[in-house]
């Protein structure tokens, strides 16, 4: 009878222990949403630069008016151009490098949510597998 009543303390020990790590995948599920935000808000700021530098573009290329001479009108468009470049350029350096720190972030954060989740599930049934062999 003591054997029988040990035997369901411990299923219920193992219980809560898979009910713990469930928890702690919930939470790190929810840390990973402000990620998922901020990539969202990334996004949308590409979204908004894109839309500055088609203004740029639309304006870099209306015909000039007042009566300027062909090459100082000239001069003026290359300034302009490259000056909308430079400018794309940069916006889409920093937007890549964001991107590429968010990126690596996640993958990082991932990978170690999927190894504690692995390493509590191990622990809550005495090391076995989870899937089904043993862990020697």
């Amino acid at each position: 009878m003591q054997s029988r009543e040990d035997d369901i303390q411990q299923i219920n020990q193992k219980m809560n222990k898979v009910n713990e790590i469930y928890k702690d995948l919930g939470n790190l599920v929810g840390s990973q949403q402000d990620q998922i935000d901020e990539i969202e808000d990334a996004a949308a700021d590409a979204d908004s630069r894109a839309a500055t530098g088609l203004d740029q573009l639309q304006r870099a290329n209306r015909p000039w008016f007042g009566g300027k001479k062909q090459e100082q009108q000239q001069q003026e468009e290359e300034a302009a151009e490259k000056s909308w470049s430079d400018s794309i350029m940069d916006s889409m350096k920093e937007m890549k490098s964001d991107m590429d720190a968010i990126g690596n972030d996640v993958a990082k954060k991932s990978k170690a949510s999927i190894l504690a989740a692995q390493m509590m599930f191990c622990g809550a049934f005495g090391g076995a597998s989870p899937y089904g062999a043993s862990s020697d």
